[in-house]
């Protein structure tokens, strides 16, 4: 019955008054929503995700690009195979909705029914050939060390500063210690043809920007490169930076990310906070 009333409301928003002709062809419609994601290997850390879109298969047809949840029109009566791609907004930037290649494709085989409404509860997990290079969820380390600025990076306990686990790390501004800069300690290295996508994954929120910067090191030199600007988000959120490009444009012999802040014009107080930092790539 409620299905029957959804589709009915939804015929009047579409039609409005017109008198529905029995001879066309009425379409059955798929509800899909956001895709959890499940983790079968423990090397590549949390399952945290922010799917904001899908790319959909029926068969061997493109159905269309979806921001999810979406609610969706089928016109067949066919049993068939329906492929879904997760995707990000790339960067954290909305015009840039892409498939993410870390994340496996959900195959699904459904039978669609006019006038029903059905949901399509989807999960998906990383692909089998996703390497971590960094999984950071700052629970018994830190990959950072401080190369500048005048404030250090704590690991709090503090259930407000929390997002999963026991600890978050935080960088915290003031008036006294107005600058922040961090970076890796790893000297990643991935030879050229070894990767096909290189991507780093953060949890954060933040009253204040901050910067990440793709440090390329070639023998004794390190030169880092401007990478994004990342605003403020009151609550926890999650991006997706694509480093393919810049592994490709400086071919380095190993690479760091580095981090920056300064507190907020006109504040006594700022801070950034992380969790779940991960270097991935296939």
């Amino acid at each position: 019955m409620i299905k029957l009333l959804f589709f009915c409301m939804i015929m009047q928003v579409f039609l409005g008054c017109k008198t529905l002709d029995p001879n066309e062809e009425i379409p059955a419609y798929l509800y899909i929503n956001n895709p959890s994601v499940v983790n079968a290997n423990s090397s590549l850390g949390s399952t945290s995700s922010k799917i904001t879109d899908a790319y959909v298969f029926v068969g061997n047809d493109f159905w269309g690009v979806f921001e999810l949840p979406a609610l969706v029109p089928y016109f067949g009566t066919d049993s068939t195979k329906i492929v879904v791609q997760a995707a990000i907004k790339e960067n954290g930037i909305g015009t840039t909705r892409k498939v993410y290649p870390m994340y496996k494709s959900i195959i699904k085989k459904y039978k669609f029914i006019p006038q029903n409404i059905d949901t399509l509860m989807l999960v998906t997990t990383y692909n089998s050939d996703v390497v971590a290079l960094v999984n950071e969820d700052f629970e018994v380390g830190n990959v950072f060390t401080r190369v500048g600025g005048d404030t250090t990076m704590l690991l709090s306990t503090s259930g407000t500063d929390l997002f999963e686990g026991n600890r978050s790390a935080i960088i915290k501004m003031d008036t006294a210690r107005p600058t922040a800069a961090f970076i890796t300690m790893g000297n990643y290295v991935l030879a050229t043809g070894s990767y096909t996508n290189v991507f780093l994954e953060i949890n954060y929120k933040a009253d204040v920007d901050f910067q990440l910067y793709f440090v390329a090191t070639n023998g004794f030199n390190s030169q880092p490169y401007y990478k994004l600007n990342i605003t403020p988000k009151e609550n926890w959120n999650k991006i997706y930076v694509n480093l393919t490009t810049d592994m490709a444009n400086t071919q380095p012999n190993s690479f760091n990310v580095l981090i920056k802040s300064k507190l907020a014009t006109g504040a006594l107080n700022s801070y950034v906070a992380f969790d779940n930092f991960k270097l991935l790539y296939n």
